[in-house]
């Protein structure tokens, strides 16, 4: 289908980490991580254990496909100087072309996923753990071998958490429902919130189903959260979207530290960030590259105590029944897509 790269240009790079806090997703059973700064670590150790990867297997936030790229005859959708670019915008270029190195500054990261959202092929909707099913590079039997943050022949989530206990939330057609997600690694690139019926076997789940239910946003407004466990400082801010036929999108509205590297190499956030950030606190604005203490620095990133919270519409029309729910981030600066699933039965509207 395609190629997951070897990413050797830039060895400290660690691969993105995004994740939905609420509802809960299949890495949350109990929800006992819903609106905790710890949600990061759910599900960490809940898939066997990754011989030679410092990682602990299993984690939300390691459900993804690495080394994915748009069609090569695919035209942006985000073209370049767009509001929603998240990138390349100082004229920093991205690590990781197609074929390997750094993409020059010209081409302003065309090539990774957010340059046109949905188009990228992934393994799977829901994720795998790891980012690369086949290996690195395909066909490599080992696991290691693979980007830090990655390792290969991790379990695809539609089967590993096939028979697994799972939260089911409940939501109302026609009703309006928060979701809440934060970043553990930012690597830019936006975001998209689905829906597909439950089929009986999770791996029939395919990103055709996901993508014509994807889930329209309520209005422009997103709500920053600093700090759930003590302060839980809710902050409105504009948020940018584009509705495609992948589906309805909405930019990641956290900027990460300036230049190619967004931060990730020795924990150095250069500054000015790739765009301003949208919601300031007093040395704690909502920017950054890490959620989590980055291997590389003696600092824990302000990332890791913020959250954002968005609106979105469960049709009126929706027929009652289970479904699944599925988010997908598709990164800027680097070739990875990431994807988690959750359970949700969808009731009938209540008219007054």
């Amino acid at each position: 289908m395609f190629r997951a790269s070897v990413i050797a240009f830039a060895p400290l790079l660690c691969a993105a980490h995004y994740g939905v806090i609420s509802p809960p997703m299949w890495t949350d059973p109990t929800a006992q991580y819903v609106h905790n700064n710890d949600w990061r670590v759910q599900g960490c150790g809940d898939t066997p254990k990754v011989p030679g990867v410092h990682e602990p297997p299993g984690c939300q936030v390691q459900w993804y496909t690495n080394g994915t790229f748009i069609p090569e005859d695919q035209e942006p959708t985000i073209p370049a100087g767009s509001i929603l670019r998240t990138y390349g915008a100082r004229d920093t270029g991205c690590p990781y072309g197609r074929n390997g190195g750094q993409i020059p500054k010209e081409q302003n990261c065309r090539e990774h996923p957010w340059a046109a959202p949905g188009a990228a092929p992934i393994y799977s909707s829901c994720g795998h753990d790891g980012g690369n099913p086949e290996g690195c590079p395909n066909g490599y039997p080992g696991k290691d071998g693979c980007a830090p943050g990655g390792y290969g022949h991790g379990p695809d989530a539609r089967t590993w958490y096939q028979s697994r206990p799972r939260f089911v939330t409940e939501w109302q057609a026609g009703s309006e429902v928060l979701i809440t997600w934060g970043i553990a690694a930012n690597h830019g690139g936006g975001y998209s919130f689905r829906l597909c019926p439950k089929p009986k076997n999770l791996t029939d789940l395919t990103e055709e189903c996901f993508q014509n239910g994807s889930l329209e946003f309520v209005g422009n407004i997103s709500t920053a959260i600093y700090d759930f466990d003590k302060l839980n400082e809710r902050t409105e801010f504009p948020a940018y979207g584009i509705s495609l036929p992948t589906g309805h999108w909405r930019q990641n509205p956290m900027p990460a530290c300036g230049g190619f590297t967004g931060g990730s190499i020795l924990g150095i956030c250069q500054k000015p960030y790739q765009f301003p950030p949208r919601v300031n606190r007093t040395n704690q604005s909502m920017a950054g590259f890490a959620g989590l203490p980055n291997p590389y620095s003696l600092f824990r990133d302000t990332l890791a105590k913020w959250a954002v919270e968005d609106k979105v519409k469960v049709p009126l029309d929706l027929a009652p029944g289970d479904y699944i729910f599925s988010y997908r981030m598709d990164c800027e600066q680097t070739p990875q897509v990431w994807n988690m699933c959750g359970d949700i039965k969808v009731t009938s509207p209540v008219f007054v």
